[in-house]
């Protein structure tokens, strides 16, 4: 159990180290020296600690992380489950019939004629491939897309009730 205890700190000492040394590339210096010893445990770790924490900060967590372009594509969260979308016609969220028990939530929209859905996206608070903040961008929704870049969309759709061509 030591042995796994020494593994755990030497993991979570890597990770914040080069974390740490992401984040502060800038003002650096040209090098750091870490020692890790065995003797020298430190403080007593409980054998049912378990976990890796992490601050979502400006979307880190949702937009950042993940190639996730969409914000809410599960309809799933639960101040609001049409947040960050804009609907143009009857819809409301349902979650009977939903598309498996991971997905439970989605979007009922009833058509008749032409009806407009609309994602928001993330705000990006950066320029495209820099790090210049931009704060013209604080209220603008944008789904990040850029010119002569590829995008995958995958969708679920189950007509219901349709008449038509």
């Amino acid at each position: 159990m030591r042995n796994k205890r020494f593994l755990s700190a030497v993991i979570l000492t890597l990770i914040l180290a080069v974390g740490l040394g992401v984040f502060c590339a800038c003002s650096a210096p040209e090098f750091v020296r870490t020692t890790i010893s065995k003797d020298n445990m430190g403080v007593e770790i409980a054998d049912t600690m378990y976990g890796l924490f992490l601050e979502d900060i400006s979307y880190a967590g949702d937009g950042g992380l993940v190639s996730e372009l969409v914000n809410n594509g599960s309809f799933e969260y639960e101040a609001n489950k049409t947040a960050y979308w804009k609907i143009d016609g009857a819809g409301e969220v349902k979650k009977e019939s939903g598309l498996n028990t991971s997905n439970p939530s989605y979007l009922h929209l009833s058509v008749d004629g032409t009806a407009k859905l609309e994602n928001l996206g993330y705000i990006e608070y950066y320029d495209y491939l820099t790090e210049k903040y931009n704060k013209d961008k604080m209220n603008t929704a944008d789904m990040g897309f850029h010119k002569d870049v590829k995008y995958d969309l995958t969708l679920y759709v189950r007509l219901n009730e349709f008449e038509g061509p």
